[in-house]
C-alpha cells in the first residue's frame, strides 16, 4: 500500500509540474497560484489575486503613485520629482496612469542624444565677443558659436551677427 500511495503522490506530483509550466494566460492575464488572472488596468494595481471563485480585485494608484501600463502588480511607481538642482523643472506632472515629464529650465539644453528624457541639463554656451551665434541652442540642443570672419567683430555677448571693421570706423568717425 505504501509502494501505491508513494507512486500516487509522485503522479499527482508531475501533473501539477506538467500543468505549471503548460498554462499560458492569453493577453491581458497574468500567472499567479496557477491561475490566469485579468490584469488591472493603468491607474490602478492588484489588492487581490483572482482565485476560482473571484475575480482580481483592483484599487487606485494613490497621490504622488502611478501605474502606466496593465499588470498584475500590487504597488503602483513612485511618481519622479524633477530636480531643480538638475536644472529641471515639470514639463507634465505626475497623473495616477503616467509618470512625471521633466524638461530642462530656459537657458539650458539636454545633452542626452538618444531623445529619452532628460535627468541632467547643461547651461547654452554664451557666444563672446568676437563670436557671432550661428544657431541658437534648444531644449535639445546647445548654442552653436563662430569665430568673426576676418576683417569683422562683434562686441557683446550673444551677438547674431559680426560687423566689418570699416563700418565701424565710419559710424565712430562720423560721430566725433
Amino acid at each position: 500500500m505504501d509502494l501505491l500511495n508513494t507512486a500516487l503522490c509522485w503522479i499527482i506530483l508531475f501533473a501539477k509540474v506538467v500543468t505549471m509550466q503548460s498554462l499560458k494566460c492569453d493577453a491581458g492575464e497574468y500567472e499567479i497560484n496557477n491561475e490566469c488572472c485579468p490584469m488591472c488596468p493603468p491607474g490602478s494595481v492588484v489588492r487581490s489575486h483572482c482565485t476560482t471563485d473571484s475575480s482580481t480585485v483592483c484599487v487606485p494608484c494613490i497621490t504622488q503613485t502611478y501605474m502606466d501600463h496593465p499588470n498584475g502588480v500590487s504597488k503602483c511607481l513612485r511618481c519622479k520629482i524633477c530636480d531643480k538642482g538638475a536644472a529641471l523643472v515639470t514639463q507634465k506632472g505626475c497623473t495616477y496612469n503616467s509618470n512625471t515629464i521633466c524638461e530642462c529650465e530656459a537657458g539650458h539644453f539636454c545633452p542626452e542624444e538618444d531623445g529619452k528624457e532628460c535627468n541632467l541639463c547643461q547651461q547654452h554656451t554664451i557666444c563672446q565677443p568676437g563670436e557671432w551665434v550661428e544657431k541658437l541652442g534648444t531644449a535639445r540642443t546647445n548654442t552653436m558659436c563662430e569665430i568673426c570672419p576676418l576683417d569683422t567683430f562683434s562686441n557683446e555677448s550673444m551677438s547674431k551677427t559680426c560687423i566689418p571693421w570699416r563700418n565701424y570706423r565710419r559710424t565712430y568717425r562720423s560721430k566725433e
